[in-house]
């Protein structure tokens, strides 16, 4: 081949991987109008066998009502108070680990969410009232701004802090819009939890 071929070859070669460049610049371009790269922790894998069927304790509630209690020959009155379960961390863990979202994400972000770091417990009860005059509720500071959400399913904001509806609204939310609207995941603070109890 002569100088002048080898030339031309060259200008070909350039010519075509510049035109693939273009072309997969603009494909790449399209894309990334509507993706976006979200970035995670790294992953951590645990393996959990666990039996598909579980024995829970059942939250009764017993009605407010007498009970008859007999002693000798005299019958007394003895009134029976509705008790609430309390929510351990444990119970919180475990029920954060049954929705269907990365667990290793949510209980951290529960965890932040909760201030963690202060109690290293989890206080079903906290509420914090913002600057724009909103209020966040329960494990995963749900914000007032759900209060229709919240309301739909009959509850009130002061529902949320009951653990499990706080849990089950946090799932909700997270099904529509991702953790976009918690912000300790905006401002990466959640990546500073472990994912242990």
């Amino acid at each position: 081949m002569t100088k002048k071929q080898l030339a031309l070859i060259a200008v070909a070669i350039t010519l075509i991987l510049t035109i693939v460049s273009v072309v997969i610049l603009y494909a790449l371009n399209a894309w990334w109008e509507v993706n976006h790269f979200v970035f995670r922790p790294p992953v951590i894998v645990t393996v959990k066998v666990q039996f598909p069927i579980i024995v829970e304790k059942r939250k009764i509630l017993i009605p407010d009502r007498k009970e008859k209690v007999s002693t000798h020959s005299a019958i007394i009155t003895k009134p029976v108070v509705a008790t609430e379960h309390i929510w351990t961390d444990q119970d919180i863990y475990d029920y954060i680990s049954t929705k269907n979202w990365d667990f290793s994400v949510a209980i951290r972000m529960a965890k932040s969410e909760n201030f963690w770091n202060l109690n290293h417990h989890f206080n079903c009860s906290r509420t914090n009232t913002n600057k724009d005059g909103t209020t966040d509720y329960g494990v995963f500071q749900i914000n007032s701004v759900h209060t229709k959400r919240v309301a739909k399913h009959g509850w009130t904001m002061e529902d949320m802090k009951d653990c499990q509806k706080n849990i089950d609204i946090a799932h909700e939310i997270w099904t529509e819009q991702g953790w976009i609207p918690w912000s300790s995941y905006k401002n990466g603070s959640y990546l500073t939890h472990d994912t242990k109890i």
